[in-house]
């Protein structure tokens, strides 16, 4: 796969193909190499890929679902110090991942005061994180 970006990387403009990273997380992520996934996200910062939220939550969305919460949390706060928007789904998972679904509870409460919706998504990982915990 590594050939196959390289090749893309200097043949199309490379702004356009976020969606081509994310997709390689995704199958790294879904072989349970997390080094990997790690490693095509820090690609696109070298190859002057802009990741968007859509990236940032792919690559946390592989930590968590792996138990790699501090390295999540570091992807969380490094999207804040970006001003991108925050995930506060995806912190909603880690927490309950890490049986502690009422510190989950408490900031689902407190999205609404940071500006964020809250939707199906985030009621249906709340609802889950208490059932698996």
């Amino acid at each position: 796969m590594e050939k196959i970006l390289l090749e893309m990387i200097t043949i199309v403009n490379n702004t356009l193909l976020e969606p081509v990273y994310i997709q390689a997380m995704r199958n790294y992520g879904r072989k349970g190499e997390v080094q990997e996934v790690v490693d095509v996200f820090e690609r696109m910062h070298f190859y002057n890929s802009q990741p968007t939220i859509l990236s940032y939550n792919t690559l946390m969305n592989i930590l968590i679902e792996y138990g790699y919460f501090d390295q999540a949390h570091k992807i969380f706060s490094r999207m804040k110090d970006k001003r991108r928007i925050p995930p506060d789904v995806m912190k909603d998972k880690s927490f309950c991942r890490m049986k502690r679904p009422h510190a989950a509870l408490r900031l689902f409460r407190n999205m609404p005061l940071q500006g964020c919706e809250l939707n199906a998504v985030a009621y249906c990982t709340l609802i889950g994180g208490f059932y698996e915990g």
